[in-house]
């Protein structure tokens, strides 16, 4: 299990999560920064494939109304649709090479 990930110092003031705070609130941004430290230590190829809305808004204690996050999260493209219901987090390997890439090293 991975200890930590990778975060940009500038993660908030990205247009993205800019529009994902102005859609949620507060909660919006600090639950995607949740899902990428749940992401990491639990998925980190970052493929989330098996995994449904629920599932992934459930990982990170999503609190307000289901489906709202998870809809946000693909409609501002940082979840992609990999497949019909697969999902995958968004340049994953580019921001979080060590972590993506930890399958391959012991």
């Amino acid at each position: 299990m991975a200890t930590d990930a990778r975060l940009n110092v500038g993660i908030l003031q990205h247009p993205k999560i800019k529009k994902l705070g102005y859609r949620l609130g507060p909660q919006g941004p600090l639950s995607y920064i949740a899902l990428i430290l749940w992401v990491a230590a639990n998925k980190p190829d970052g493929d989330l494939s098996g995994m449904e809305a629920d599932d992934i808004e459930l990982a990170i204690d999503w609190p307000e109304e289901p489906g709202v996050f998870f809809n946000a999260l693909i409609e501002f493209r940082l979840l992609d649709e990999t497949n019909p219901g697969h999902y995958a987090m968004h340049g994953w390997a580019e921001r979080n090479p060590w972590v993506a890439g930890r399958g391959g090293r012991a």
